[in-house]
């Protein structure tokens, strides 16, 4: 539960264990390396005070840290995470686990998300945030003392409503690789792109649902192509996001020949063999040449974000720097007027609308200006 009284600063704190490390890895230096016969609840001591005594030291030289968060639920468990970044006197980079909030039993305000990160936050020693008694008027707990604004660099978070309000009173910016993946599920909509991977998606239940005739005829398919027996992996858009999608795409792209002789030896069988989650048949989820031609482009385009973010997701430096480079190369590489390519071969753009792809980078290119440069028009 995320505490809603009591005190939190950075000398004297009063909030759950923070800080706590996320495994039990017996790798060299190590807690649990060093101390294998100490206790769990001691270790999670020991690393909190240790992580709260690099604090203190980094904000003493005039070193401010960093703040990153998300959320994540699943079967009605909840866990708010929080993690500080920092390059040290020594121009080290490092990012450590601040706090792992339980967050099962709150509203996922943006009230309820700035407390909270304010607490963990003073907790570690990045400022104070002191509560008094409650105030009945606006049935929440009087803040007495809350600096933590002025010992945090700044912060980044995904594009959620809750997490933008409550880290609002920071200085900071949305989370570039989300806001790309985000431009990537707008594309996924746009019409055209929309109807062809639905039609991927159709068809990879037939196959991983009709064992006994879909995905047994699929395999001989592939044999006479010389390609690995395998199935199209399916696509979960609420877990596999957009990546979903790619990894789906690659599939048929590769398999295209193959499916496109099953499409041929066996229509009667295929129609029949399995009914689809929207209850129709294989039949009519067959792609047409235009359909594949999409398929084809889009794989580019989304080959070629994932290349964009992954330059922007690591954690071994920062990356800020990055930004305004990577995403103009993406959009050069994207721009329908430029001749791409892709294993090789040029791509020819003229089945999918990727102008709303480039739009929603530059304007993604212009929320990270407005970000770090507070006040411009941008």
């Amino acid at each position: 539960m995320v505490e809603t009284e009591g005190e939190a600063t950075g000398n004297n704190a009063t909030a759950d264990e923070p800080g706590t490390p996320t495994t039990s890895s017996t790798r060299p230096g190590t807690l649990n390396a060093i101390l294998p016969h100490v206790s769990v609840e001691k270790r999670k001591e020991l690393h909190k005070k240790k992580v709260k005594g690099e604090l203190l030291a980094l904000i003493e030289e005039g070193i401010l840290p960093s703040l990153a968060g998300d959320s994540w639920s699943e079967g009605g468990i909840a866990i708010f995470g929080i993690l500080v970044y920092f390059i040290d006197a020594e121009g080290v980079y490092h990012q450590k686990l601040l706090r792992a909030l339980p967050f099962g039993g709150v509203r996922h305000t943006g009230d309820e998300i700035q407390k909270a990160t304010k607490r963990c936050a003073a907790t570690m020693g990045i400022g104070s945030y002191k509560q008094g008694d409650e105030d009945v008027t606006k049935d929440s707990l009087v803040i007495l003392e809350d600096n933590v604004k002025d010992f945090v660099h700044a912060t980044v978070s995904d594009s959620a409503s809750n997490i933008v309000s409550g880290w609002g009173c920071f200085d900071g910016h949305e989370c570039n690789c989300h806001l790309m993946a985000l431009c990537v599920l707008t594309y996924l909509e746009s019409p055209g792109v929309k109807e062809t991977f639905k039609k991927l998606r159709g068809m990879t239940t037939h196959f991983n649902h009709s064992v006994m005739i879909g995905r047994k005829l699929l395999h001989e398919c592939q044999e006479v192509y010389s390609l690995t027996k395998s199935s199209p992996p399916q696509d979960n858009a609420t877990r596999s996001g957009w990546k979903g999608a790619r990894n789906q795409a690659k599939w048929f792209r590769e398999n295209q020949e193959a499916v496109q002789l099953y499409d041929v030896e066996q229509p009667r069988k295929a129609a029949t063999a399995v009914n689809n989650p929207d209850g129709s048949r294989y039949g009519e989820h067959k792609m047409a040449l235009l359909e594949w031609d999409i398929v084809k482009e889009s794989l580019y385009f989304l080959e070629k974000t994932a290349e964009a973010i992954d330059l922007l997701q690591t954690t071994s430096s920062p990356t800020a720097g990055l930004v305004l480079p990577v995403v103009g190369d993406l959009i050069n590489k994207i721009d329908p007027g430029s001749k791409v390519k892709y294993n090789g071969k040029t791509v020819k753009v003229e089945n999918v609308d990727v102008q709303v792809l480039c739009e929603l980078a530059r304007l993604q290119v212009g929320r990270f200006l407005r970000g770090i440069l507070p006040g411009s028009s941008l």
